[in-house]
């Protein structure tokens, strides 16, 4: 065996523990020399030349059976040492102070939350957003004047024994270094208002105002609330809302206006600041500190934030378009607070309508009640909750309003008719009232009586006419009662028994002289008296059978509570059916009828 082999084998162990001593200091300076090309890589730059003089040895004189090796070994552990104490130093100062947590709190830093329990009015909106951007935006400037103060430290602990030249020398890299620093503060700065006026479209739009990054743990099914509600009333001829658009659109406004003006706090680094409330004893001769110049002109003419504000003003605009479209579904109702009721109605009579005129147009008018029911209480739009509730009484009241006109005629027409046939029955019945003395006085019963089976066909005619124009009225809901002053029900009997009794009187006088019924048309004549008697008394019970039936329904309706809450406004209201009142003034005119 060599004398050389022996001799390594001998050191075998030593020269291992070399090598790896050796290779971790390797290691170690090979991260230290790739920080020349980070950030701070001038500042360390005389730093690492002299980790360069201590290693030269190695790279010339010192070999691995040198026996200066270990003093060589641990010179490069303390050099190496100290350079690693330095660098994480800096790391601390670079990375805990400025990067992670004062630059990300800075572009987290949320202006204004948007997070309201309740609606809010445009003006308490406003002035959240203010408080909020008033809170938040001292918060952001402190931590931009923590980022410059860390960067003098910075400069200081990199410059750590260095002479006044070296430090001189480096003062232009560290000002390039102070420059990048801020170039981030203002890149933070510019992306929180970003995220800000961000927030807002959203908000605007009718969606979370949380962001993609925010919103992972958010349901996607969870709904936002809006964050205003407006009323629709009826201005003629315009249909407005209430606050108005252009009131809205101002507030939102102000909301930006309020997020931009926070950059007024952010001021620009370099700047002396005065510390604490200046004495007011303070020396007259000392010069007084300059305005601070703040970042707000910068800011305001970032690309990003340029581009966010016309994200908003379109969503502003969008939220204008969206109001005038649920708007605009209401415009087929135009008619009703366009037209004149009166002159409408005046129109349709000159044309001597029949009953399937009536019918015709209300039916249209029934049918646009309902299409007016069908319309929401309320409509979510965007950021708005636009409630229907004052806008559909109103269309509904105007709609009413020219049914009970074309109602209030065809009811006249019918009464016209009733009054023309009552009015025969009365001429009649004062005809028959009277003696039959002679042969004169027969002549006259048996023209009355020709009198009578001539306009028997007429009443006859009349009164399907009647029964098929009281059917209408009642389908349509606006009949109305036949006796003055008496409910439905009542009033119908009553109107029945008292034709009954009109034509009752003639046929007394039948009754007393039974020889009148032996003539020709004296047959045909208590033909027509039963056929109408029986008429009435089915008209009668009729109603009756109907008010019977409805009694039951309205005794089921007592049955529910006294009180009722209203689910949205949470509201306290009398749970009492209306047709109960109906129902008590029924029942005392039909016990007065003796109807039980």
């Amino acid at each position: 065996v060599p004398e050389e082999a022996s001799f390594i084998l001998m050191r075998e162990t030593k020269f291992k523990a070399d090598y790896w001593s050796l290779g971790a200091l390797v290691r170690d300076y090979n991260l230290l020399m790739r920080r020349q090309t980070s950030v701070v890589g001038a500042l360390l730059a005389h730093h690492l030349a002299d980790l360069d003089k201590d290693l030269a040895p190695g790279l010339t004189e010192v070999t691995w059976t040198s026996p200066k090796i270990q003093e060589f070994y641990e010179a490069i552990v303390a050099s190496m040492s100290q350079k690693k104490e330095l660098v994480s130093r800096i790391d601390d100062v670079l990375n805990n102070r400025i990067n992670h947590v004062i630059l990300r709190m800075i572009r987290n830093v949320k202006l204004s939350h948007f997070a309201f329990a309740d609606v809010l009015r445009p003006t308490q909106f406003v002035e959240r957003v203010q408080a909020d951007c008033a809170v938040a935006a001292p918060i952001v400037e402190n931590c931009s004047q923590s980022v410059e103060i860390a960067a003098q430290d910075l400069f200081r602990v990199s410059t750590s024994g260095y002479t006044m030249d070296q430090r001189i020398a480096l003062r232009h890299k560290m000002e390039e270094i102070r420059r990048y620093l801020e170039l981030r503060v203002f890149q933070s700065m510019s992306d929180c208002i970003k995220r800000s006026l961000t927030r807002l479209r959203r908000l605007v739009q009718g969606l979370p105002p949380m962001l993609d990054s925010e919103r992972s743990a958010l349901s996607g099914s969870e709904a936002f609330p809006p964050m205003f509600r407006v009323e629709v009333y009826l201005r003629t001829p315009d249909l407005v809302i209430v606050p108005s658009l252009e009131e809205l659109e101002e507030h939102l406004q102000e909301a930006a206006v309020a997020i931009l003006g926070s950059a007024e706090k952010f001021m620009r680094w370099g700047q002396p600041r005065p510390r604490g409330e200046q004495s007011a004893d303070a020396e007259d001769g000392a010069p007084p500190l300059k305005p601070l110049q703040s970042y707000f002109d910068r800011l305001t003419a970032n690309k990003g934030v340029v581009k966010e504000v016309l994200l908003l003003v379109g969503s502003i605009s969008e939220l204008r378009e969206a109001v005038n479209s649920e708007l605009t579904d209401l415009v087929e109702f135009q008619h009703l607070w366009m037209d004149s009721a009166a002159e409408t109605y005046t129109n349709f009579m000159r044309l001597d309508p029949t009953i399937e005129l009536f019918e015709e147009r209300m039916n249209r008018l029934v049918d646009i009640e309902q299409r007016i029911m069908a319309v929401p209480d309320s409509i979510r739009c965007h950021c708005l909750e636009i409630s229907m509730s004052h806008i559909k009484g109103v269309l509904q009241g105007k709609a009413n309003e020219f049914k009970l006109l074309y109602a209030n005629e065809f009811n006249r027409r019918t009464q016209e008719m009733v009054k023309s046939v009552m009015h025969v029955i009365s001429e009649v019945g004062a005809a028959l009232e009277r003696t039959v003395d002679g042969l004169e006085d027969m002549r006259g019963v048996c023209e009355t009586l020709s009198k009578l089976n001539e306009s028997e066909p007429g009443v006859e005619m009349a009164l399907p006419r009647i029964e098929d124009d009281y059917a209408f009225l009642r389908n349509y809901g606006v009949l109305r009662p036949v006796v003055p002053n008496m409910p439905p029900v009542s009033g119908n009997v009553a109107w029945a028994r008292q034709l009954l009794r009109r034509i009752e009187v003639p046929m007394k006088y039948f009754r007393e002289h039974p020889e009148i019924l032996h003539m020709g048309d004296a047959r045909k004549i208590v033909k027509s008296y039963n056929r109408l008697a029986s008429a009435l008394i089915e008209f009668e019970l009729l109603w009756v059978s109907t008010w019977s039936a409805a009694v039951t329904d309205t005794r089921r309706e007592l049955g529910v509570p006294v009180f009722v809450r209203h689910p949205t406004t949470k509201d306290l209201h009398c749970n009492f059916s209306r047709s109960a009142f109906q129902l008590l003034l029924e029942t005392k005119h039909l016990m007065r009828m003796e109807i039980k």
